[in-house]
């Protein structure tokens, strides 16, 4: 059978064009890719990122769903992805019902597990599958190739009966993650998100290089905590796959792919230090066995007890970066949020990380139900004493469904209506504070102003050019924005950098450009302005 898996647009339909690297592409449907493929069926994606060509959102899905659609005449069409890409699996569907009205259509990922009746009946897929879809995909595709319809032996699947939805029995996958296939990227664009638009990777992931080249790896499903705003509660254990099994892929994907970052993408990669240790050890092993030669990043919770003596081993093996869900300085909203952690904890990793120089990141966000005025002090005053040079960012929480937050936002009225929730996901805030309506906006209007004024350090380029040795598609694949190479020190350390940045035009970069970056020798933050000067001398 061919099925054609289609990857939603990043922020649709407000940005255009959107753009997305390897990094923040949803490894799920590469994990899919290669199921299906193993069971000896033919896979089509199309990864409609990254394309200029159009002068709207809407157009570009149009038009491309429906060049994919005659180019690979599918047997089957898979759609998937976060609660926030409702909008467009919605205008995808009815765009293949148009052109393609007899082609099943499947849907998966978190928007369906996290709310599978709601979703199921309002986007009117053909099938839905809850949870890790690998399994349940062949079967289904399967099935159909033969005819039969016993949709209710296929466990996690949504199905229509008759015009009424139905949901087959809930079953937990005990499958080893060992045992399923390497994650298959190829159908998706893959040469095109390492190349010329590795740029638009988000600065943590790729300050340590000035030509990135950034791959994932998830070497882990599930998650034993349960925070409340967390969307992560479908599957409560933790399933990690062995450490061998993840190094036969990362020698995989750095043979094919020839990668210098790697970004392990479990929010729980480490969750005892002993796991680190052994990765560390193998990746040491791995260098001197196979020449790899690359950076790499990871992230964790506080409990994991990462001690000096682990953490330098890890640099040793290549790591730059680690981060924690840092979330409050508060313990009154640490512990509302159930997030077992204290401010204490993360202390301790920010001088870690200090001492063994290597960068640190994380994120508060404001807005749990137990904030107030003093718990926002709390962790404002954290944030300034601590996290001026780590790269810790700030933001407001929100309640996304299969949350703890979206079951009490419902609960309490905060959302009266989930359909309009859905009709405007992420585009309204919401308060789930005590604090009148008033007085929250006004604590979050002070806080980004205390954040965007408290002395992260800035520096100027030295020099900044235009890349003369950019490729065609870097030059005019990324909008408006083309490569710039830029010199200056950093000011923590006074180490020179050479590195390379998306900006725009000449006159617009005198007048406006500065970014966020790291030292890839002390891994602090800091912001430079970039000033256009040749300066050849200095490159």
């Amino acid at each position: 059978m061919k099925i054609l898996l289609v990857i939603p647009l990043s922020n649709y339909p407000q940005m255009h064009p959107a753009f997305l690297s390897n990094t923040d592409f949803p490894v799920g449907f590469a994990y899919i890719a290669a199921a299906l493929k193993q069971a000896g069926h033919k896979v089509f994606g199309l990864n409609p990122n990254n394309d200029t060509r159009y002068e709207s959102a809407q157009e570009l899905l149009k038009a491309r769903l429906i060049q994919s659609l005659i180019e690979t005449n599918p047997h089957m069409i898979g759609l998937g992805g976060l609660s926030t890409d409702i909008h467009f699996i919605a205008d995808a569907i009815q765009i293949i019902r148009s052109v393609r009205p007899h082609i099943p259509i499947v849907c998966g990922g978190g928007i369906i597990t996290n709310d599978a009746e709601y979703v199921f009946k309002r986007l009117r897929p053909d099938f839905c599958i809850i949870g890790d879809a690998e399994r349940a995909l062949v079967q289904l595709v399967e099935m159909l190739e033969q005819g039969s319809a016993l949709f209710d032996t296929i466990p996690n699947l949504g199905y229509w009966h008759e015009g009424h939805a139905r949901f087959s029995p809930r079953l937990r996958n005990d499958e080893p993650v060992d045992s399923y296939p390497f994650p298959d990227y190829e159908p998706f664009d893959i040469n095109s998100m390492l190349g010329e638009h590795a740029l638009v990777t988000r600065y943590q992931y790729r300050y340590t290089r000035s030509h990135p080249v950034p791959m994932t790896l998830v070497a882990a499903r599930g998650c034993p905590f349960r925070c409340s705003f967390c969307v992560n509660n479908d599957d409560k254990r933790y399933r990690f796959r062995s450490i061998g099994n993840i190094m036969d892929e990362i020698r995989v994907l750095y043979e094919k792919y020839h990668f210098n970052i790697l970004i392990i993408l479990d929010e729980l990669f480490a969750v005892h230090r002993d796991r680190l240790q052994q990765f560390a050890t193998a990746l040491l092993e791995g260098r001197a066995r196979y020449g790899w030669d690359f950076d790499w990043s990871f992230q964790t919770h506080a409990s994991a007890n990462i001690d000096q003596a682990t953490l330098q081993l890890a640099k040793q093996a290549g790591c730059f970066f680690f981060s924690y869900g840092i979330e409050s300085a508060s313990p009154t909203v640490l512990a509302s949020m159930n997030k077992r952690t204290q401010p204490e904890q993360i202390e301790a990793a920010l001088k870690l990380a200090e001492q063994v120089q290597v960068g640190f990141g994380g994120n508060f966000i404001f807005g749990d139900p137990a904030e107030t005025f003093q718990t926002a002090l709390e962790s404002l005053e954290f944030y300034k004493k601590h996290c001026l040079y780590a790269h810790v960012n700030v933001g407001s929480v929100h309640p996304y469904p299969g949350s703890r937050l979206f079951d009490y936002c419902l609960e309490q009225g905060i959302i009266a209506d989930k359909s309009k929730y859905y009709d405007n996901i992420d585009q309204v805030s919401y308060n789930m504070t005590r604090l009148p309506q008033q007085e929250w906006v006004r604590l979050m209007t002070e806080i980004m102003q205390f954040t965007s004024q408290c002395g992260v350090p800035v520096v100027e380029t030295q020099a900044a050019r235009q890349d003369p040795g950019a490729t065609e598609r870097e030059r005019h694949g990324n909008g408006n924005r083309s490569p710039w190479e830029l010199i200056f020190n950093c000011p923590h350390c006074s180490h020179g950098i050479y590195t390379r940045m998306l900006l725009v035009n000449e006159e617009v970069l005198q007048a406006y450009a500065s970014f966020v970056t790291g030292c890839p020798v002390c891994h602090k933050r800091f912001i430079v302005k970039a000033a256009a000067s040749e300066r050849p001398d200095l490159y």
